[in-house]
């Protein structure tokens, strides 16, 4: 016989319940039977019926609290609290979000159960039903650093969307996007990530065998195109010297380069750049856009003159923004990785008791290089930041909530961008850069009041001033200092989430900072073709020096 439906979750009549804990403790009824007869779920039956025989039945059914302790608006202003604090990349934790639940329901003077008032937090049970009630979720986050988590903003973003305007505006055929490509390196190791496998309840210890503890990197340099076509890949190896075999079942035309370490350098860059003039067809009649961050090694004084022969524009992201504005992360790398990861999972299920060395890599990338490279995924990815078609909307006001934590933080970059002004190059080289701002302009929330910022612990000396919003009702001010008029103005006041606990900001106190120590390099510059961004460092490559204009 079928179960019925569980139970609705709303509370449970006192007379409904007094009824079912009897048909159990009198009439014998099982707890399922009274479950089915009452509605009441069964667990809710059973603890009852342990209440009424400890106390031979002098019991109250009356629930002590309501389904919820905290009412709707003060739950409402608790989700967009969590909801902020997430998207600001501090995100709480369980015991962050019982704590706040605790501090806020104080703060308000509810009344609430004896094990909140104990543990100074709410109880699991009820975390875990404000989550159903609302749309929240526990996520494992990714780590992102804090020169991340502060660089992008509308300043750096802005940056960017104007120079690629700009580029569109001097290069009509890039509006299409067949001639725009995106470049960007990625690592692989003969040790995958292990897939989650299937065992048995209660074993302690699951493993997957893996090739060795420590594996081998290789770098992978990707580029795709708007049009949704991917070019063959550039694999960097580990040896001294490259043998062919080391990109069997690659991609075809795939090139493959060896060196000492195998992390890119202006050298082995050029001969990718060629790699991409060749497969791209690019010349100074029809030349390519070509977006990638600003390694020091994409912008080499060779690689510039290069590009600048063959007709490659370059335009540079902003530092720490690649996350967000490079196609490659935002909708290729990701699948690129999973199925990668299966590939060597897959070998060493069909292969047991072989290694996974570098001469296999080739293998796996090209595997997961027809899986992930694809059209759909492309062109999504480059509609997705905005490039193609050009949008410079793309990204809302919760996409900037970053810049909430600081107020005139700092952005110091070792290298922003690259020009070449050198002897070999006439100057009309087209490259766009773009660099981290040096103060980010903090937001301010509206408030009837302000009050200096405090920290967890309620002390008001934070770094700045901040602002919360208030719901009661606007009043005048009054100047008497009558306590019966203060108090009863305390009791009415409704505190929010944010004055418990503010979210989370960068101090801009100097002495916390670390000093960094800055050289200052000077050059003469002769040729002012290039196109420079007003105060932005460029650099800029003259006779085998650099320079810094600002």
């Amino acid at each position: 016989m079928p179960r019925n439906k569980k139970p609705s979750r709303e509370p449970n009549c006192p007379d409904k319940l007094k009824v079912a804990v009897e048909l159990v403790v009198k009439d014998n009824f099982t707890l399922r039977k009274a479950s089915e007869r009452t509605g009441i779920a069964f667990q809710t039956i059973a603890r009852y019926v342990d209440k009424y025989r400890k106390k031979d039945g002098d019991i109250d059914y009356e629930p002590v609290f309501k389904s919820t302790i905290l009412d709707d608006r003060m739950e409402q202003e608790m989700v967009q609290y969590i909801t902020k604090c997430s998207k600001m990349n501090y995100g709480l934790t369980l015991s962050d979000a019982r704590k706040l639940a605790f501090d806020l329901a104080e703060a308000n003077s509810v009344k609430m159960p004896p094990n909140w008032v104990r543990e100074k937090m709410a109880g699991r049970d009820w975390i875990s039903s404000f989550m159903k009630r609302h749309p929240l979720s526990l996520r494992k986050p990714e780590g992102c650093s804090l020169a991340r988590n502060t660089a992008f903003n509308r300043e750096n973003v802005g940056r960017f969307y104007q120079n690629l305007k700009e580029v569109y505006e001097k290069y009509a055929a890039f509006s299409d996007g067949t001639r725009v490509y995106n470049l960007d390196e990625t690592g692989i190791t003969t040790v995958a990530t292990p897939p989650k496998v299937i065992s048995a309840k209660g074993q302690r210890q699951v493993a997957q065998v893996q090739a060795a503890e420590r594996g081998q990197l290789v770098t992978v340099c990707s580029i795709i195109s708007a049009a949704g076509t991917a070019l063959p890949p550039a694999m960097i190896f580990p040896r001294k010297n490259f043998v062919q075999r080391m990109i069997a079942g690659a991609p075809p035309g795939t090139l493959g380069l060896a060196a000492q370490s195998p992390w890119m350098t202006g050298e082995l860059f050029v001969q990718v750049l060629h790699h991409f003039v060749n497969f791209s067809g690019s010349t100074k009649d029809n030349p390519t856009l070509l977006i990638l961050d600003n390694h020091r090694s994409h912008l080499a004084p060779e690689v510039l003159q290069l590009a600048k022969q063959h007709g490659v524009v370059l335009l540079t992201l902003p530092p720490h923004c690649t996350h967000k504005l490079q196609p490659l992360d935002v909708g290729v790398f990701g699948p690129f990785m999973t199925y990668y990861n299966q590939a060597i999972s897959n070998f060493h299920m069909n292969h047991p008791g072989q290694r996974v060395d570098i001469y296999n890599l080739a293998e796996f990338v090209g595997q997961a290089h027809q899986k992930s490279m694809t059209p759909k995924n492309i062109q999504s990815s480059f509609q997705k930041v905005g490039i193609v078609p050009y949008r410079d909307d793309v990204f809302t006001e919760d996409d900037f909530l970053t810049e909430l934590q600081s107020t005139n933080s700092e952005m110091t970059e070792e290298v922003t961008a690259e020009g070449s002004a050198g002897e070999g190059t006439s100057g009309d080289a087209d490259i766009y850069p773009t660099g981290a701002t040096s103060n980010v302009q903090t937001p301010v929330s509206s408030r009837e009041t302000e009050a200096p910022a405090q920290g967890r612990d309620g002390v008001g000396d934070g770094p700045s001033s901040s602002k919360t919003t208030h719901h009661e009702t606007p009043t005048t001010t009054n100047k008497s200092t009558d306590p019966r008029i203060q108090d009863e103005r305390t009791k009415k006041a409704h505190v929010t989430p944010e004055a418990v606990r503010p979210f989370p900001s960068t101090s801009t106190d100097a002495s916390s900072k670390p000093k960094r120590k800055t050289k200052k390099l000077k050059s003469e510059v002769r040729n002012q073709s290039i196109h420079l961004i007003p105060m932005l460092p460029v650099m800029l490559f003259k006779q085998g020096r650099t320079g810094t204009i600002c």
